[in-house]
Parts: C-alpha cells; sequence; structure tokens
C-alpha cells in the first residue's frame, strides 16, 4: 500500500520464555558489538529474548539475518531523529565499519557529540527499542491462533489509486492452503500514518474478491487486526484469491511508498500507483528489497520513473525475502 505497508500476519506463535526488559535491553546492547548485524555467526550473538519476541528460529540463519534486519530497522524508525541514527549505525544496518568503537566514533562526528553522550543516548536508544519490542509482542498476543496458520500467500499483487479524491489501494494475494480445512484467514495490515487526526474514523476496509469482512479491530495508531471469512471451504493444496479494497480520506493520510514488508512466506509481488495528470508525485523510485528504516531517508534510488511520460508505475518482484521492503517510493509534487 502507499503509506500502506502490507504485512502479512506471521501466524501463531507461543511465548515459552519469559521476557524480562533489562534483559532485552541488554541483548540488545551485546548485539552492536563488534560488526553488529554483519557478523558471520551472527545467529549465534542472537539472544533468547530476542529470538523469543522477533521469532526467530535457530535453523536458519540468512532468514535471522534478514529478520533483524528488518525489525531493528522498523524499531528504529519508532525511535526519534538522532537516537535512530545512533541505534542504526550501532547495529551496523547502514554501515560496514567493523567495530561498534568505530561506528560510533563516526556518529560522534556527524552529531557534534563526545564519544560519551553517544554512547549514553545508545543505551537510551537500546531500552526504548526493548520497550517497542516488549509492547509489540503483547500487542499482537502471545498465543496461538487457529486461524492465523493453514495458508501461504504464493503472490500479492496491489494497485493504488492516487488521482481519486479518495485514495484507493486494492490488495489481492494468491493464497496456497496448507491446512486440511480452511474457512476463516487473519490478517493486519499497517498504514504508517504522519499524525493522528479527525480524518482516523473515515477508514474503510471492504472485501474485493474471493470472501467476506468478519471482524475489524485496530490495534495502534497505524495498524488494524482484520478476520476474513473465505467464500467458499477450502483444503490443503488449494489455491484461492483473497482480495480486499482500503479507502482513506486524503492523500495527506499517507505517506509516499506503496510497498510489501513480508513477515510470512510469499514468492512474488507486484504493485502500480496512479499517480494522476499531471502527476502528484515530483519524482518516483523503485525499491528492490531494502531495509525498512531506509523508507523514513526518502533517497531515491539509481532505479527512477519518468512519472510526466508514464503516469503509472509498476513494479514486479519475482523472488521477496521476509522483512525486506519491495515496491515504489516517492516525493509529493506539494
Amino acid at each position: 500500500m502507499s503509506g500502506f505497508c502490507p504485512v502479512p500476519s506471521p501466524g501463531g506463535f507461543r511465548m515459552s520464555v519469559v521476557l524480562d526488559l533489562d534483559e532485552l535491553r541488554g541483548e540488545l546492547d551485546r548485539l552492536h558489538q563488534g560488526r553488529g548485524l554483519n557478523r558471520p555467526d551472527l545467529l549465534s550473538h542472537v539472544g533468547p529474548q530476542l529470538k523469543e519476541v522477533l521469532r526467530i528460529a535457530d535453523n536458519d540463519p540468512d532468514e535471522a539475518r534478514r529478520v533483524l534486519v528488518a525489525e531493528l530497522g522498523e524499531a528504529a524508525r519508532a525511535l526519534s531523529a538522532e537516537y535512530r541514527y545512533v541505534f542504526v549505525m550501532a547495529a551496523a544496518i547502514t554501515s560496514t565499519a567493523p567495530t561498534l568503537a568505530e561506528r560510533m566514533s563516526i556518529v560522534s562526528g556527524k552529531l557534534d557529540r563526545d564519544t560519551r553522550t553517544v554512547r549514553r543516548r545508545l543505551r537510551q536508544a537500546d531500552a526504548q527499542a526493548a520497550e517497542y519490542f516488549l509492547h509489540k509482542a503483547r500487542t499482537f498476543g502471545r498465543d496461538p491462533s487457529p486461524i492465523q496458520e493453514g495458508w501461504h500467500a504464493v503472490g500479492f499483487e496491489s494497485t493504488l489509486w492516487l488521482d481519486r479524491p479518495r485514495p484507493q489501494f486494492l490488495g489481492v494475494r494468491d493464497m496456497l492452503v496448507t491446512a486440511e480445512r480452511l474457512t476463516t484467514v487473519e490478517e493486519k495490515i499497517s498504514i504508517p500514518r504522519p499524525g493522528a487526526s479527525d480524518e482516523d474514523h473515515l477508514l474503510e476496509v471492504e472485501a474485493a474478491e474471493g470472501c467476506a469482512l468478519a471482524q475489524l479491530e485496530r490495534l495502534s495508531t497505524s495498524s488494524w487486526r482484520i478476520v476474513l471469512e473465505l467464500d467458499r471451504e477450502l483444503h490443503a493444496g488449494q489455491r484461492h484469491r483473497l482480495g480486499l479494497r482500503v479507502t482513506v480520506p486524503s492523500r495527506s493520510f499517507i505517506r509516499p511508498y506503496s510497498v510489501l514488508v513480508p513477515f510470512r512466506q510469499c514468492r512474488t509481488f507486484s504493485t502500480a500507483v496512479h499517480f494522476g495528470e499531471p502527476p502528484v508525485a515530483h519524482r518516483a523510485w523503485r525499491l528492490a528489497g531494502v531495509p525498512p528504516v531506509v523508507l523514513e531517508d526518502g533517497t531515491p534510488t539509481d532505479d527512477p520513473y519518468d512519472l510526466d511520460r508514464e503516469p503509472v508505475a509498476v513494479a514486479s518482484f519475482s523472488s521477496v525475502f521476509t522483512g525486506l521492503a519491495y515496491g515504489i517510493q516517492w516525493e509529493w509534487a506539494s
């Protein structure tokens, strides 16, 4: 979605470790040491608290790395700008400097702060990030739900119309059923908000294909839980198209990107954004698997669109990895 981040539900998960804020903060602090997320043996340095809240398995180092890059980047987005920069650099999300001391030295020069101040802010950033992860774990539930199991997306298609008075998003999943019997599915969608407003209650969500809306629950300012009843009973091995339409009050409601950040299996993704004539964006560019924190930078990539020649930007990805962002980002024309 534009400013819409479809985030497929990760599925049921039962906590087995007693979560502790101080221990979680300590694990984040230790993870920053040395090469940070660039360690070749990264998984062996991830503590039990982080594994629990981020649902990291012990048998897939590559997947663990992708999840950590995505989740730490997402946590950084919840921090203030100065804390965010310190945290991202400490984790080595955007730096290849081989030691934490070198990365903090870079931060010290960039912010014009002494090293002790930078280290103190890193400790504060770790504490805030730990609180974020703990809150997220509690918000999205600790007990498995049978609704969340039994299927995965083979592909996801999204279309966004910005050339309408009220922007509208249509998302269609090509899903593969893995459960013996499936009649209901649960999704979570995230629509990053520039800020709260009186327009919030005007968000419209409706089933578009293959289902009916059974429940809509707001989890936070920018996320919703949706329960959908399938239009027919499905069984293991069957494919089904599941469509959802979201209409928002105005362009000011959303942030300037249409991306997918998958947190459960999804093979392919495609998106089309209708910018209108004249285009409502000054420029737009393609994002091909970047940490979600990069979305906040708003820095164009080397893969731009010519919106004056073609007002509909299209991006397709034949292979997507969990935890990374794929899609289209832009700058508003005004």
